[in-house]
């Protein structure tokens, strides 16, 4: 039949717990699942786990060994399991990021950096560019999503998704001649010394 992994779940948190109700709760299962688990595991392995008292359930020295191997193995196992996922996903595709030197500090970092921790096999490619250039290259394909300013007209092709206010402000010496317009535009800057 062999060895069920739930079953070394099970015996893993009694032992760590103490008694069956405990392990079952952390476990988010039911007390006589925990119970028939252990039953085929000490049935499986052909002795004892623990020994039963009212105080809860101690492990008996044969199974103290059994539990520091199976813990490690059980936690390499888990290591083995999300690495592949990873390797899988990172298998599978490349996200292609174009990103405004503007936005790459306070946004792309950042966003990298929890990526990695999330997805550590996960692939990027960057491409540090304008604003023009970037929309450019999402219409071409180069590039999946961009972090940039956004257009004055968004193309239809495209979906933006604002991620933040950004406010643009102007610095001029005191008694500059645009200091006197009443409402500056952009186009009020292009003469402008």
């Amino acid at each position: 039949m062999g060895v069920r992994l739930d079953d070394i779940d099970y015996f893993l948190a009694v032992a760590s717990h103490g008694k069956v109700r405990a392990a079952a709760a952390a476990l988010n299962v039911s007390q006589p699942a925990i119970t028939q688990g252990l039953q085929r595991l000490e049935k499986e392995l052909g002795f004892p786990l623990f020994e039963r008292s009212s105080r809860g359930m101690q492990l008996t020295a044969v199974a103290t060994q059994f539990r520091e191997r199976t813990q490690a193995l059980r936690a390499s196992l888990g290591d083995a399991i999300k690495e592949a996922a990873d390797m899988h996903l990172g298998e599978l595709g490349l996200l292609r990021v174009g990103v405004s030197p503007l936005y790459a500090q306070r946004l792309f970092v950042p966003a990298t950096v929890a990526l990695h921790r999330q997805r550590p096999a996960a692939r990027l490619r960057l491409m540090l560019n304008l604003n023009d250039a970037l929309v450019a290259a999402l219409r071409l394909g180069d590039i999946d999503l961009s972090i940039n300013a956004l257009p004055g007209v968004i193309p239809p092709d495209l979906h933006a998704l604002p991620l933040m206010d950004d406010a643009l402000c102007l610095v001029v010496r005191e008694h500059h001649p645009l200091l006197s317009k009443r409402r500056l535009r952009l186009a009020d800057l292009v003469d402008a010394q």
